[in-house]
């Protein structure tokens, strides 16, 4: 056809796909050259596709694919499936029946359709990677819903939110639990903010871990629609060094208080024996105070 780009692949058999948009997918038609004597074979259709560009935070997505995205990974997605399994999926709003429409805004919408009525669930997806550093605090949110309220035989759901450096499972760290969700309608669920211990790239994710309960005989689902990823820089808090000194003049009685910053507000000065002999409201870093009435002795 026209508007692509052509390359022929000789000695190998891998080729360099170069000036590709992120997040978009793409097809590539592939044709073998069989000689003189036999020309070439039809060409097949493979469909290729790029990350999006996860650089720059704020990150949303609402999983409505534009027409040129085909794949999970135009997304950012990556499932790990064990038990039960995280799937996309999108309402169909044609058919007049809302009743099995689970999306939160729009029509396309993730969900896992764990637990089965023979097992628990133990899958997992991550949207990433996200380049993060140690300087910031990040917040991972997303709607959440489940298929259907919980009863003695369909299983509430447990999930986790988690973080890690890879996305195929094997570094998680959970960074919050959430155990026996029921909720029908969705509603907004937010992790503890997470700082990275170094700089590098991140995967956040969840995990439906919720366990076969004895008497389960319906599975439950939970959907996501709407995750955002956002970014803070970690508050520091600036202590203004305040020195304190005094001292006293024995020839002109004074007790002298200097303070490097901050304006002094009062002075109380006690005998031995807790007797305030001296008080007196201050409003300024140097002050003299007058003790020639004072006998002499120690004072507090």
């Amino acid at each position: 056809g026209s508007g692509g780009n052509i390359a022929t692949i000789t000695n190998g058999d891998s080729y360099q796909l170069s000036s590709l948009m992120p997040g978009v997918s793409y097809n590539v038609f592939v044709r073998q050259d069989c000689g003189t004597t036999n020309g070439t074979s039809e060409y097949v259709e493979l469909v290729v596709g790029t990350s999006p560009d996860l650089s720059m935070l704020p990150y949303a997505e609402d999983f409505e694919p534009e027409a040129n995205q085909a794949l999970l990974l135009n997304f950012g997605l990556s499932f790990v499936n064990t038990t039960g399994s995280w799937n996309f999926a999108q309402d169909d709003t044609t058919d007049g029946d809302t009743t099995n429409d689970y999306a939160d805004d729009g029509v396309a919408y993730i969900f896992s359709n764990s637990t089965f009525t023979d097992a628990g669930a133990d899958a997992k997806f991550y949207v990433g990677p996200f380049s993060l550093t140690t300087g910031n605090e990040y917040t991972f949110s997303f709607n959440q819903r489940t298929l259907s309220a919980a009863s003695a035989t369909r299983p509430a759901k447990d999930f986790d939110i988690i973080v890690a450096p890879t996305n195929d499972g094997t570094s998680d760290t959970v960074l919050d639990m959430f155990d026996d969700i029921d909720n029908t309608s969705y509603v907004t669920r937010t992790a503890t903010a997470f700082t990275p211990p170094a700089d590098g790239d991140y995967y956040f994710g969840v995990h439906d871990r919720t366990g076969l309960l004895t008497g389960v005989t319906l599975a439950n689902s939970i959907f996501i629609d709407g995750l955002s990823i956002t970014s803070q820089a970690l508050s520091v808090n600036e202590f203004e060094q305040n020195v304190f000194t005094h001292s006293y003049n024995k020839n002109l009685k004074t007790l002298n208080l200097e303070s490097s910053n901050m304006a002094m507000t009062n002075v109380e000065v006690y005998s031995l024996l807790g007797q305030n002999v001296i008080s007196k409201l201050l409003s300024n870093t140097s002050e003299s105070i007058d003790v020639s009435n004072l006998n002499d002795g120690v004072y507090l």
